[in-house]
C-alpha cells in the first residue's frame, strides 16, 4: 500500500514539470510501472515523464524536499530492476530519445531515454555505428553506464570506450557537461558507476564505419558443446579482433533454419561473427567451423550469410523479449578449464 508522501517546502504534491506525471489510480499508472523483468513488480508514488533537462532538475529538486528516494529509467531494462522503486519517484526518460549524428566529426549526440534501436538506425544510415549491446530494445543510459557488451567489442570497444562525454543532472540540481576536459573526475566516475553520480541526460559517442557482417547461427547437440566450449578457449585469445563468438544454452527456437524435431530441446547457441568485410569474414569464419568440424563437433542447425548490423543487433530481440521473469547472477574467470566446461554442460542440459 502507497501511503500519501509527505508535502515538500512548497506544498505541492507533484513536481512541476512540463511532461507528465503518472501516480497510482492513474489508468496508465500500470503501464509506466511495468519493466522488462516481469519478476519486478514494485509501486512507485510517482512516475515523472520528463520532456527535457529542465524537468528532470525540477522532479530532483522536487522530491529532495518531499523526502522521497528516486530512481532513473531509460529503457526499463535493468535486469534487478533498478528502473522502478517502491514508494518513491521515477524519472523516466522515454521522451528524451533524439539521436544528432555528425557523420563528418563521426560523433552522436544521444538523448538518455534511447534505446540502442534507435541509435543504430540513425548511425547506420551514415554507415556508421557505436558499439553497443546486443538486444535492440535495451536503453542506452543503463547499458553506457555499465560499461556495455556487445557484438562489436572486440574490434571497438565496450560502449563506455566511445563514451566522449554526458550531461548530467547532480543531485544538488546542477547540469553539467563532463568530459575528459571538464569535470573529469564525475566523467571518470560515470564510465561504469552506473546511476549513482547522477541523471545522464545526454551521452557523446564516438562512431565507427561499419558495413554488413558475415554470421554463421549455429546450434549444436548438448553432448558436443564440451567440444565447441574448449575450442572458443583454444581459438579466441589469439583470434583476430574480428571475430566475435559467444555461447550460451538454450532450448533451440522455432527458427526457419532449425530442425523441427529439435525444437524446443536444449542445445548450445554459439554464433559467431566477423566485424569486418563480409567476403573475407565468410572465408575466415568457414575456417573456424571447419576447425570445429576436425574436433568432432559439427552443428545440428547453422544458418550463414551476410547481414546488415542493423539486423544483427535485433537478433535476440525475441529471445530476450519482455514479461519474461529473469534472474541472473554473473561471474568472472581466469579460464574456461575443462572442470568448467563439464559443469558448464552438465547444467545446460537440464535447462528449464
Amino acid at each position: 500500500m502507497i501511503g500519501t508522501p509527505p508535502a515538500p517546502p512548497d506544498g505541492r504534491t507533484t513536481p512541476d514539470v512540463a511532461g507528465a506525471v503518472i501516480t497510482p489510480g492513474h489508468p496508465e499508472y500500470d503501464a509506466a510501472r511495468t519493466v522488462w523483468n516481469a519478476a519486478v513488480d514494485r509501486r512507485p508514488s510517482h512516475v515523472v515523464r520528463c520532456a527535457d533537462t529542465e524537468d528532470v532538475r525540477r522532479t530532483l529538486a522536487w522530491a529532495r524536499g518531499s523526502g522521497l528516494e528516486v530512481t532513473v529509467r531509460g529503457g526499463g531494462h535493468s535486469i534487478p530492476g533498478h528502473s522502478v522503486i517502491d514508494d518513491g519517484v521515477v524519472l523516466d526518460l522515454g521522451d528524451l530519445d533524439g539521436v544528432f549524428v555528425d557523420p563528418v566529426a563521426r560523433t552522436a549526440r544521444v538523448g538518455g531515454g534511447c534505446l540502442l534501436a534507435d541509435v543504430d538506425r540513425a548511425t547506420q544510415v551514415h554507415g556508421l555505428m557505436t558499439p553497443a549491446g546486443a538486444i535492440s530494445h535495451t536503453g542506452v543510459g543503463g547499458l553506457t553506464l555499465g560499461g556495455g557488451l556487445g557484438w562489436t567489442m572486440r574490434r571497438f570497444g565496450l560502449t563506455v570506450d566511445n563514451l566522449l562525454s554526458v550531461e548530467v543532472v547532480t543531485a544538488d540540481g546542477r547540469v553539467l557537461r563532463a568530459d575528459e576536459s571538464n569535470h573529469p573526475e564525475l566523467f571518470w566516475a560515470v564510465r561504469g558507476g552506473g546511476g549513482n553520480f547522477g541523471v545522464v541526460t545526454e551521452f557523446e559517442f564516438a562512431l565507427h564505419e561499419l558495413g554488413p557482417l558475415h554470421l554463421a547461427a549455429n546450434a549444436f547437440r548438448i553432448e558436443d558443446a564440451p567440444t565447441v566450449l574448449r575450442a572458443m578457449r583454444d581459438v579466441m585469445p589469439t583470434a583476430p579482433d574480428e571475430l566475435v563468438w559467444s555461447a550460451f544454452f538454450r532450448f533451440l527456437p522455432d527458427w526457419p533454419w532449425a530442425p523441427a524435431e529439435h525444437v524446443g530441446r536444449p542445445v548450445l547457441l554459439a554464433p559467431l561473427a566477423w566485424v569486418g568485410g563480409v567476403e573475407e569474414g565468410r572465408r575466415r569464419v568457414n575456417e573456424f567451423m571447419a576447425d570445429l568440424a576436425r574436433r568432432g563437433a559439427e552443428p545440428l542447425a547453422t544458418g550463414h550469410g551476410p547481414i546488415e548490423y542493423v539486423t544483427l543487433q535485433r537478433l535476440n530481440d525475441e529471445l530476450n523479449g519482455h514479461g519474461h521473469r529473469n534472474y541472473h547472477k554473473s561471474a568472472f574467470l581466469r579460464d574456461l578449464d575443462d572442470a568448467t566446461i563439464e559443469v558448464l554442460c552438465a547444467r545446460g542440459a537440464v535447462i528449464a
